[in-house]
């Protein structure tokens, strides 16, 4: 099951929905702004033109009245009206009416204010009045926008306060997603545990129900048969404890120690040769190398994932076969090993997945053994490891690169 990967792939959908979200409010916000601004601004222009009408007297009372009573006095653009001075005249569309403003002139002052703020805002648009064919400036219209657009106005506080939920949302889905995903690191480790102890576990299980039958079966103790089984044991005893070290490395820096990798890999060998299933042979063809700085615990591990990897891959494969290879690259100065078998292999559609945290193909695994492979080789070893690669059923090769120096 891919457990990391899809809590990764759901994290980042999520992520990617709220961006696409947050940024289609803030463009529609602003298209929606400025055709409010343009609105505002054609309904402004219409009341400068109606204005000067309401001081014709060659216009009919009714029609001056109309005017004022259904076009002017219900205004949804708020309107502050003065002489060419500059001096108020009147207003509309504010919460202090004119005629409060006659009582108290404190109101009178919030209504000059308003007019400072309103004229920062939009231009005042001229009052034409034709008098004998001349076409004079009698006052000044001077509009707020519609009043929706104290919304509008109040975007930035608006968007203030929603960046800082998105921050604290962003933050705290973070956060949950650490925790499950340390959940999931701490379950896998634990699935790991188990299936590094399992093989020695079984092993020891194993040399015991042999020694058993032979007590059983023979009066006469064959002391080397028994020896090379305590051997056997003794190796399995070992190799528990070298699981206990491994977990020991983790979120630590590992100490290296100048030696050979041939004699780790062989060691490695030795020990699953008598371990593997009958259908599957395991060679190694060692050249001469030079020694190198490494950890021989950590290194032992990259070797042992890979095998029961090979193992899995093999399990449907008559003549199978495990091959591991180490040459000297001189050019480089560079350990090369090459790991293959003539097992399924592997699709091509994976090949570049394989290496990620979380991803398996099978129904039970975790999808840490080749991560851990890769960080053991390229983070603490400074190396590289690929897959050249994949022929199912002839060759399936890795390539493993130590630097010398």
């Amino acid at each position: 099951m891919n457990r990391l990967k899809k809590d990764f792939n759901s994290s980042k959908f999520f992520w990617f929905l709220a961006y696409i979200t947050i940024f289609s409010f803030v463009v529609i916000l602003f298209i929606w702004s400025k055709k409010i601004e343009d609105e505002s601004y054609k309904i402004a222009n219409t009341y400068a033109r109606l204005y000067p009408l309401l001081l014709d007297n060659r216009l009919p009372d009714d029609i001056r009245s109309f005017l004022f009573d259904e076009i002017l006095k219900n205004s949804v653009v708020p309107f502050i009206i003065t002489d060419k001075d500059g001096n108020i005249q009147t207003w509309k569309g504010f919460k202090i009416t004119v005629e409060e403003a006659k009582k108290d002139s404190s109101k009178l002052k919030k209504i000059k204010k308003i007019l400072k703020r309103i004229d920062k805002k939009n231009p005042p648009i001229p009052l034409y009045y034709n008098f004998k064919d001349t076409t004079i400036v009698i006052g000044y219209l001077h509009y707020e926008n519609l009043t929706n657009i104290g919304i509008v106005e109040s975007m930035p506080i608006i968007l203030f306060f929603i960046t800082l939920i998105f921050a604290y949302i962003t933050f705290t889905g973070y956060r949950i997603l650490q925790e499950r995903e340390k959940e999931i690191i701490f379950q896998a480790l634990m699935k790991e545990t188990a299936h590094q102890l399992g093989t020695p576990i079984s092993s020891i299980l194993g040399w015991i129900d042999i020694l058993r039958e032979e007590f059983k079966e023979n009066n006469i103790i064959d002391k080397e048969k028994i020896l090379e089984y305590l051997d056997e044991i003794q190796k399995d005893a070992d190799r528990l404890k070298t699981i206990n070290h491994r977990f020991e490395y983790i979120g630590s820096l590992p100490e290296k120690k100048e030696g050979n990798i041939n004699k780790t890999i062989t060691k490695v060998c030795e020990y699953f040769k008598k371990r593997i299933p009958k259908n599957i042979r395991l060679y190694t063809s060692l050249a001469a190398v030079p020694n190198l700085y490494y950890n021989e615990v950590l290194i032992e591990w990259v070797f042992e994932n890979l095998i029961k990897n090979s193992i899995d891959a093999l399990y449907k494969v008559k003549d199978a076969v495990i091959y591991i290879e180490t040459l000297y690259d001189d050019k480089k100065d560079e350990i090369v090993i090459n790991f293959w078998d003539n097992g399924v292999g592997i699709p091509s559609d994976i090949r570049d997945k394989i290496f990620d945290s979380g991803f398996t193909t099978k129904n039970k695994g975790w999808g840490l053994g080749l991560t851990l492979v890769k960080r053991i080789i390229e983070d603490y070893h400074h190396g590289s490891i690929v897959l050249k690669e994949s022929i199912p059923y002839k060759k399936t090769l890795f390539e493993i690169r130590l630097k010398v120096r």
